[in-house]
């Protein structure tokens, strides 16, 4: 798994030193506003990104750099780098490490991997499946940006899970029937895994994805209101023979 956190402008004290930047050297580009301190052992080069999503990003691999080599983004953060419905950044940042690690901190999750992780956009991030699993651990509504900038409605936690399950399947980044065996066969006192079973099981097997964010929006609204969610991508076939009446087709 390759990281590299001077693609976001994020340097180590470690990899400063192996580049010839002693402590010396490395106060004076603190002092002359080159460098900023953002964590223990961490900095970042200024300017910040002005884009709101790379600024995310780089606060991704602050929180990366600072957790050690084998962390990996976790949670809402993997969704967002993942581009799952619902999960636009800036979301907040969670990171794994491995469960003997023994490390701790604020958004650190020792965690045992489900299978190996992805690196997207040059973050690793969680697999699809542990992503997924793990989302509804700590979970909250958030409330999605409505047209011309205005606050949108407030989506609850299972719509959210929800949203996320269907942009996977629908980009084939995950199938049915793993799903299926992460919410079987993983223990429920796992976090996140009794939210993302509801998820699973409220869409019932062998259903169809849906094909857009709004699909997936209109079905959870629907089924909110207590009417029929209709049939997804049920084929309509159109007769192109001309009509027996004249000038009608």
């Amino acid at each position: 798994m390759l990281f590299h956190p001077a693609r976001w402008g994020v340097h180590r004290s470690a990899d400063l030193a192996e580049r010839g930047i002693d402590k010396h050297r490395l106060v004076k580009l603190v002092a002359a506003g080159e460098l900023e301190r953002i964590r223990p052992g961490v900095f970042v080069a200024r300017p910040h990104p002005a884009e709101p999503d790379q600024r995310w990003r780089q606060l991704c691999a602050v929180a990366l750099a600072s957790a050690g080599p084998d962390a990996v983004l976790a949670k809402q953060a993997a969704a967002a780098a993942l581009q799952l419905d619902g999960f636009d950044p800036p979301v907040p940042i969670s990171v794994n490490v491995p469960t003997g690690s023994g490390r701790r901190g604020s958004g650190i999750h020792r965690r045992r991997p489900l299978d190996d992780p992805l690196v997207v956009g040059g973050l690793p991030v969680t697999s699809v499946a542990q992503t997924l699993a793990e989302l509804g651990d700590g979970l909250t509504g958030r409330r999605m940006n409505g047209p011309a900038g205005r606050p949108g409605p407030l989506v609850w936690p299972i719509d959210l899970i929800e949203l996320a399950v269907e942009s996977a399947l629908r980009r084939y980044l995950v199938d049915e029937a793993t799903l299926q065996e992460v919410v079987h066969l993983q223990p429920l006192q796992r976090p996140g895994i009794a939210a993302l079973r509801d998820a699973v099981e409220r869409r019932g097997r062998g259903t169809v994805p849906t094909e857009s964010y709004l699909e997936t929006r209109g079905v959870q609204v629907l089924r909110a209101a207590g009417l029929p969610t209709g049939v997804r991508q049920h084929p309509v076939f159109v007769n192109t023979r001309c009509s027996s009446t004249p000038g009608v087709r």
